[in-house]
This record gives structure tokens, sequence and C-alpha cells, in this order.
């Protein structure tokens, strides 16, 4: 009789932990991942780089400043400081994203051209665009502010030019969400390509 008490006492306590541990971790909180890429868009990309040959338009590398270097979507709040959102984040590096955007973006602009990452060396590009991003910030519900130094290295004659632009692009955040800020971000680096677009077409 007695051992039957010791195990209803052991027992009691172990059903109280299990039940508090349920309380403290409770469900946890799902990621949102974005992409400056549609999935069609990728598709059409394929299909009109493998149609194309040469001459060809290189594009990247992208460098970002340090506090973009991150999977978080980084906001600017109404007092200035960066704010980091932990569950929105972008679908890849923001690197590789910005390149993607730009390509299809530059393969819509230029059609009789081949447009490529600046990773697919087998085109042998007569166009190569680098980019140094200097401020991509917005504010949910207010505006996005992208600041780009770009240099258009053209290849066409007997010796290599190189022409420095800088553009300082500003699109309003129609949305006080993350998708309405995401789609500020397409709609600025699809500016952003038109510039580029403009200056290639302008040296042929």
């Amino acid at each position: 009789m007695r051992s039957r008490y010791v195990h209803l006492a052991i027992l009691i306590p172990v059903v109280s932990l299990l039940s508090l541990a349920g309380c403290v971790g409770g469900p946890s909180k799902v990621s949102n991942f974005y992409t400056l890429t549609s999935a069609t868009g990728a598709m059409q990309r394929t299909v009109a780089v493998e149609q194309r040959v040469s001459p060809a338009l290189a594009v990247g590398p992208v460098i970002l400043p340090e506090y973009l270097q991150r999977p978080q979507i980084v906001t600017r709040s109404e007092d200035s400081q960066l704010q980091i959102a932990e569950f929105e984040r972008w679908a890849g590096s923001l690197k590789s994203q910005i390149e993607a955007a730009l390509v299809m973006r530059l393969l819509a602009e230029l059609e009789d051209l081949t447009v490529i990452g600046y990773r697919q060396s087998w085109a042998n590009p007569v166009y190569r665009v680098t980019l140094e991003v200097e401020e991509l910030l917005g504010r949910l519900g207010g505006t996005l502010e992208m600041t780009v130094s770009w240099v258009l290295i053209d290849s066409t004659g007997e010796e290599e030019k190189r022409n420095f632009f800088s553009s300082q692009i500003r699109v309003p955040v129609e949305g006080s969400d993350y998708p309405a800020l995401v789609a500020a971000h397409r709609e600025a680096l699809d500016t952003l390509g038109q510039q580029i677009a403009a200056a290639v077409i302008q040296r042929r």
C-alpha cells in the first residue's frame, strides 16, 4: 500500500512539468520569405537566354553595405533607426536577388542582347555592369530610397571603356506591410534596369 502512494507522488510532479513545458514553448512563429523575381519571370529568363547569342551583357557583382548582408529584411523607422524583421526574410541572398531582378529587366529592355549574371562566363560578354548599393532602405507605409553607384564596362572597341554612373531612386511604399515594401524594391530595380539599358543603348 505504501509503494502505491510513492508512485502517485512521483507522477504528479512529472505531469505538472510537462504541462508547464507545453505552455512555455507554445507554437513557434513562421517566417515569411520574399523574392524580387517571380517563378514565371525566372522561366522566361532561362528561355530567353537559351535563344540568344552574343553579344552579351553581364550583370554583377553587386556590392551591399554591411547592414544589408543578412537574410532578414531591414527597414528604417520614423526616427531613422534600423529595424531588422526576424520573421520577414529574403528567399536567398539579397545580392543574388538584385542581380536576378536586373537581369530580367535588362532582358526585357535589350532584346538584341543576351543578359546574364556575371558568374556565367560562357557568353563572353562585351558589356559588363558592376554595382555598389550605397543605400537601400524603406519605411513601411513611407518611401523606399535606393542609391547605387554603377560602372558600365564597354569592350566593343579596341580599348576597354569604363563609364561611371550614380542612380538615386525613390519609390513610395503603397502599404504598411512587407509585401508592399518588397513591391517597392521591385519597382526601384525596374527603374535602375531601365537606366542601365539606356546607357548601353547610347553606347552601341
